[in-house]
């Protein structure tokens, strides 16, 4: 009997395959016919929370990366990537720059 799995259910098998399997992305992303950029990524594992409610404490993009790191948050998201929250959430302020 021939079974059709919704969006969800094969976005988990793929998942399933490349974390419990050891499948590379690729290979996930041939089985399925898609994209290697559709295939499974690997999510933000830091909370935008912490880091708005660490800018709201006064810190910067690089000081909140040095804190999340402490924190034992593993991976620690970038600076860049701190900024961009940070900017997105409206928590910084655009500057001119000296020339």
């Amino acid at each position: 009997m021939l079974v059709e799995l919704s969006v969800m259910e094969q976005r988990y098998q793929a998942v399933l395959a490349v974390v419990q399997d050891g499948w590379k992305v690729v290979e996930v992303a041939e089985r399925l016919g898609v994209g290697r950029t559709a295939a499974p990524t690997r999510p933000m594992r830091t909370s935008r929370r912490l880091i708005c409610e660490l800018r709201r404490a006064g810190l910067g993009p690089r000081r909140i990366e040095h804190q999340l790191g402490r924190a034992g948050i593993d991976p620690v998201s970038g600076r860049s990537s701190i900024y961009r929250c940070l900017k997105r959430h409206g928590l910084i302020e655009l500057r001119r720059r000296r020339t």
